[in-house]
């Protein structure tokens, strides 16, 4: 009637009136025997390689349970740390006998659960007040690790490092406090860029795990910025200075960058940002908040009269990003030529010309100020074909004369949102 499961990720020893040991694997359960079960007290200690630990000082039986969640504390025979474990009571409570005699499932699991939802890996310190315990975990991105290395009925501090990235911690957080206590967990950390011209401002969810009772807490950013550009972007809230960065490098032959974290720095109902390119003025402001919406961005480029055309796509974080909301940046127009030969693309209101290589694509960024853009097309050395709409959904065709053929060849040209 009485079963005990391990879900804390290691495995442990339970000791039985003192006496009896059994070891249970994670995820593995070991279950009382009955002529014992109603008088019998049990300790735990947890069985990990380098590191030997005394059983809890407090035994406990199933009435222990009857209350709620215990938390039980072993000690390192080697170095003096601590190893805790929580453990609670699974039973029907509205059933009548569940008091009387023993019938129910006990969890054990760690006192905390940390989940790492960036799109970075990173280190945290844990940092507890009273009983002085210090450790350093080491999460890859999604990963989530238990923590059974510090006691959270004390003031808990926490301090994230970024190494893969220029930022550096502001600050400890809270993130527990005693039972007794009326201070609130910090629920947002602040970062510092190494040259302390940015803040990016990271959050914190918090919740308890239905099953075991553990509490968990994610790490994720607000807002992740995926630049689909073969340029470096930058983007910044309206009005503000803080300006983050999303870097583009060539790796072997290959435009290659990384998912890029921002936040604001400051609280608005519109949750409004500008992005710019190197060679262009900041973008109208457009908010962030704007689910599954598409915008359309004119940047326009000093002393020209030209202008960078960008599309802008904001959608729900998915799968390993689900707290997040994706900030998708690509070229307004790509360009595929599927035709046997190259083609030469032009605007009518530019003297630019862009070759198009067969079985091509290519980003259009630098186009005319016009509202209503006009593209033609030609064979090397030939002439242009007649003008045609560029952005409009559908289906045309145009004719483009070919020298070497010495006739004129009818191209399909088909306008498709990706």
């Amino acid at each position: 009637p009485l079963i005990v499961t391990n879900q804390s990720g290691s495995k442990f020893e339970l000791k039985i009136n003192n006496e009896e040991s059994v070891f249970i694997a994670p995820k593995s359960s070991f279950s009382i025997p009955f002529n014992i079960v109603y008088e019998a007290k049990y300790s735990i200690r947890p069985c990990l390689s380098g590191d030997e630990y005394e059983f809890s000082k407090k035994s406990f039986n199933w009435e222990t349970l009857l209350g709620g969640p215990i938390f039980e504390k072993c000690s390192s025979v080697q170095n003096g740390s601590s190893f805790y474990y929580q453990i609670d009571a699974k039973y029907e409570e509205k059933e009548k006998l569940a008091k009387v005699f023993p019938h129910m499932m006990v969890v054990v699991s760690a006192p905390l659960k940390i989940e790492n939802v960036l799109p970075i890996d990173v280190e945290i310190e844990l940092l507890s007040k009273n009983t002085k315990e210090k450790i350093v975990l080491h999460l890859h991105k999604s990963e989530s690790l238990p923590v059974h290395h510090i006691n959270l009925n004390d003031f808990v501090f926490m301090k994230l490092n970024a190494p893969s990235t220029e930022y550096v911690p502001a600050d400890y957080v809270l993130v527990a406090s005693p039972n007794s206590s009326s201070l609130a967990v910090e629920k947002q950390i602040k970062m510092l860029k190494k040259n302390r011209t940015s803040i990016l401002k990271l959050e914190l969810k918090y919740s308890v795990d239905r099953y075991t009772q553990t509490k968990m807490m994610k790490i994720y950013s607000p807002y992740i910025i995926l630049n689909r550009t073969e340029r470096d972007i930058f983007i910044k809230a309206k009005g503000s200075n803080n300006i983050f960065t999303s870097k583009v490098s060539l790796q072997d032959g290959e435009y290659v960058t990384k998912p890029e974290m921002f936040s604001f720095d400051y609280k608005d109902d519109s949750n409004s940002a500008q992005i710019k390119m190197k060679d262009s003025d900041w973008s109208p402001a457009n908010t962030l908040d704007a689910l599954e919406q598409n915008f359309d961005m004119a940047l326009s480029i000093p002393s020209k009269t030209m202008q960078t055309e960008l599309g802008l796509h904001i959608s729900e974080g998915l799968g390993k990003y689900s707290l997040s909301k994706l900030v998708t940046v690509s070229p307004r127009f790509i360009i595929k030529n599927e035709y046997s030969e190259d083609l030469v693309l032009g605007e009518t209101r530019s003297i630019a010309e862009v070759v198009l290589e067969m079985n091509t694509a290519i980003p259009l960024y630098k186009m005319s100020t016009s509202s209503s853009k006009l593209c033609k097309l030609k064979f090397y050395g030939g002439n242009y074909s007649e003008p045609f709409p560029i952005g409009e959904i559908g289906t045309l065709y145009t004719k483009v004369f070919n020298k070497q053929l010495t006739k004129h060849i009818l191209l399909k040209i088909e306008t498709v949102l990706d």
